[in-house]
């Protein structure tokens, strides 16, 4: 395993601190980061807003029909 040298700093840092072993430091931070990012968080219920416009003025089923009432019957 490669370490980059930014996480290399922290770990030997994090080691020097809590006095552990290379071993220790490297485990202890893995089982914390593995632990934390398997937690799942509450997410804010999706509401979607809407509003009332009313029936539509034309029927809308044959889209042939809402094009040829809204652009003309050249509308292709």
């Amino acid at each position: 395993m490669t370490l980059d040298d930014d996480v290399a700093v922290m770990l030997k840092n994090y080691q020097e601190e809590k006095q552990l072993s290379f071993k220790e430091a490297v485990n202890s931070s893995l089982r914390t980061g593995l632990s934390q990012s398997l937690i799942k968080k509450p997410r804010k219920k999706f509401v979607q807003k809407t509003y009332k416009t009313g029936k539509a003025k034309i029927n809308l089923d044959n889209i042939s029909e809402v094009l040829a009432i809204i652009e003309g019957e050249d509308y292709r």
